[in-house]
């Protein structure tokens, strides 16, 4: 699970279906990894030679490692010596660089091959076989690289090197380093549902009905006009599956389509603290008759309200927001955002009574 800023947010995940169809998006692309806290020329380069470098997996957090040094100012991870090193917890940045070797299957051909990534701290360049293909410089938001056109034919090695670099005196608090958060990796047919493409809203709930709203946004990285199917089956929280939806949809040649459609729910289970009930919307996307794709978004259904005199209201009832505001790193863990960790903190908060979290000062994992 995703930890997200708010506790009445239900947050989307992807999953893999139990039929024929291979799902092949967000496949974790964290181990493996050959790591130097250098800065060598040439670490971009397909050949270059890193079998001396250490093998690591991701998340990585290069600023609690111990250094190398061991004095009287270097002290396991802590270095005195840093100017305003109070403001950043006394850990060093610098530039360090990641490099990963791997292979498309044959069947890869052909498909869209994207490498994603949830946090790199704090300025990172993507490179594949010695190319550069993307800068980002800011740690704290994720980010993607269609890395085809860059890739050598299936059954050949393709090399990512990622040049971090964490500029000293950054920030006001302790950051993180390194390639702190999961890097996935998604291989998907040319015309497909779009990252963080499903949206879904209430527009209406009672004790009686509940009018959902769906927006599906699909890609076409063909030079061709395509028609697509989009299957939709709502799911409900006891896993039976209560409505499917079928739409026809023709998706531009390098372009995008929303598909945009509303259901009626009868008595909806709705969605609150004690019973955070959740409903399914898998969707599916056939093209060609066959499946391509397939996202799955929990959702919940539920109204939520402001008001100066009633305060907050969650399904009509007041809720007293009791808050705590959070940092982003896991104490002695560091930054990296590990699952169990990220997992553990939220159900600490809440069996201590919190039910509102406000994530400082920058989006979390």
């Amino acid at each position: 699970m995703r930890i997200r800023t708010v506790f009445f947010i239900a947050a989307a995940m992807f999953t893999a279906c139990t039929h024929q169809f291979q799902q092949n998006r967000n496949q974790s692309f964290n181990q493996g990894w050959k790591f130097l806290k250098e800065n060598p020329e040439n670490a971009m380069a397909s050949n270059f030679d890193d079998s001396q470098w250490r093998s690591v997996d991701l998340p990585h957090d290069i600023s609690v490692e111990d250094l190398q040094i061991q004095d009287s100012i270097h002290i396991g991870p802590f270095f005195n010596g840093i100017e305003k090193g109070i403001d950043v917890g006394f850990l060093s940045g610098g530039t360090a660089w990641y490099r990963k070797s791997f292979q498309l299957e044959p069947e890869d051909i052909g498909q869209q091959v994207i490498l994603n990534f949830d946090g790199v701290h704090s300025e990172a360049i993507v490179f594949v076989n010695g190319k550069q293909l993307a800068e980002h410089k800011y740690g704290y938001t994720p980010f993607k690289v269609n890395i085809t056109p860059y890739l050598v034919e299936a059954g050949n090695v393709n090399v990512v090197a990622v040049k971090v670099t964490n500029q000293e005196q950054s920030s006001r608090w302790y950051t993180g380093f390194g390639i702190y958060r999961n890097v996935t990796l998604s291989v998907i047919a040319p015309v497909h549902i779009a990252d963080w493409g499903v949206a879904v809203t209430t527009a209406l709930v009672n004790e009686n009905e509940a009018v959902v709203k769906f927006a599906v946004q699909v890609e076409n990285t063909k030079q061709s006009e395509e028609t697509v199917q989009i299957k939709t089956e709502i799911i409900a929280p006891d896993q039976t599956v209560l409505q499917t939806i079928d739409q026809k949809l023709i998706v531009n040649s390098n372009g995008q389509t929303n598909s945009n459609f509303e259901l009626s729910i009868a008595n909806p289970v709705l969605w609150n603290l004690e019973s955070p009930n959740l409903y399914s919307a898998k969707v599916m996307l056939i093209h060609s008759g066959q499946q391509k794709d397939e996202y799955l978004v929990n959702f919940g259904i539920r109204t939520i309200e402001f008001s100066a005199d009633k305060g907050f209201l969650l399904n009509g009832k007041p809720v007293l927001l009791k808050g705590a505001c959070m940092h982003h790193d896991n104490g002695i863990l560091g930054a990296a955002a590990f699952k169990t960790a990220e997992y553990r903190r939220v159900a600490i908060m809440k069996k201590n009574g919190f039910n509102a979290i406000r994530t400082s000062h920058n989006p979390p994992s």
